[in-house]
């Protein structure tokens, strides 16, 4: 009888459910507060992967700048630790981004 490790089992059932478009998204978020620091971590909100660009929503501009700063580190680091195959990373500030909602149309009368 041969015993497994919780973690791997847990590891092979989320990589199961996530499947493989959603795997390195996992992979970056268990990933992400060790790269970038918890503070850091805390204020960002990771978005999706397309073709080798990972974007990240940032609560404001000054973390932004940090992470732009930090940014190829953090590609560098996610390349060699994890194996992820990330060519870029786009950040974008939650506050800059916001959008009103939209007016209604008034009707001819």
């Amino acid at each position: 009888m041969s015993f497994t490790r919780a973690g791997n089992v847990i590891q092979k059932i989320v990589d199961n459910i996530a499947g493989s478009k959603y795997k390195d998204l996992f992979v970056v978020s268990r990933a992400w507060p060790e790269v970038v620091g918890e503070l850091i971590a805390n204020r960002t909100f990771l978005q999706k992967i397309d073709k080798g660009t990972l974007y990240i929503m940032v609560e404001n501009s000054i973390w932004m700048q940090e992470l732009v700063l930090r940014k190829w580190s953090i590609i560098n680091q996610l390349k060699k630790e994890y194996g992820l195959d990330i060519e870029n990373i786009i950040f974008m500030c939650k506050d800059l981004d916001y959008r009103p909602p939209m007016r209604k149309k008034r009707r001819k009368r």
